[in-house]
């Protein structure tokens, strides 16, 4: 006997959300009432009549890896920021060099 899948889906919703989800109870796991097979074709079937599954896990967004080597990809930054303090060493060491001076004084 063939039953749409708009009487099935609305037999199948009322008791859907205690029999989807496992749960803890009284300390224990208690795992689903319907197979996985089952949940997978009512699932289908809420799919197809064009409602929504609010049962299913939210999904990781997907990192990007970053290709090549570190040391090749941080190299133009660390020459930048060598180039900046070189032109500040003149007036470190002079500054090094007072310092010493007065210290010594």
């Amino acid at each position: 006997m063939w039953v749409s899948a708009e009487a099935q889906l609305a037999a199948g919703l009322k008791r859907l959300a205690a029999k989807v989800k496992p749960t803890w109870f009284n300390g224990k796991f208690v795992g689903t009432d319907m197979s996985a097979k089952n949940i997978a074709r009512v699932r289908r079937q809420v799919l197809l009549v064009g409602e929504e599954w609010p049962y299913d896990k939210p999904r990781k967004e997907m990192k990007t890896r970053v290709k090549g080597h570190k040391v090749d990809r941080i190299a133009q930054a660390k020459r930048e920021k060598t180039k900046e303090l070189m032109e500040q060493m003149p007036q470190l060491l002079a500054d090094m060099k007072n310092k010493k001076k007065t210290k010594k004084s």
